[in-house]
């Protein structure tokens, strides 16, 4: 069994992204639909580790000086452990919100 951590949309207009092992700059892009000027190209940064505990640290970067996680402020440059059902609010003014979904997949072999 592998492990995967997604970003799982809560409100519409926001695609889910998959999260490759190593840094993942999240932000306004064609990969998140996020197009909001208030939401920066690189909003934030996820850096994944396929280690055995599947680490995802974060850091904010956004110009908009916080967002939240699980209704706790977060601000520019702090960093935190994300963890399976942590729920990322993009903007304190809107209700853009993503969620940590660690996911267990089987690896199918074909000899």
């Amino acid at each position: 069994m592998t492990q995967r951590v997604t970003l799982v949309p809560l409100t519409t207009g926001i695609n889910s992204i998959l999260l490759e092992n190593g840094e993942n700059v999240i932000g306004r892009s064609a990969l998140t639909n996020i197009s909001s000027q208030e939401v920066s190209r690189k909003h934030f940064t996820i850096q994944y580790s396929l280690n055995p505990t599947h680490t995802c640290s974060f850091e904010y970067f956004g110009r908009g000086g916080h967002m939240y996680i699980n209704s706790k402020l977060v601000k520019k440059g702090e960093k935190h452990i994300l963890e399976n059902g942590d729920v990322l609010k993009l903007l304190p003014s809107s209700n853009q919100q993503i969620q940590v979904k660690e996911r267990k997949r089987k690896i199918e072999m074909t000899y």
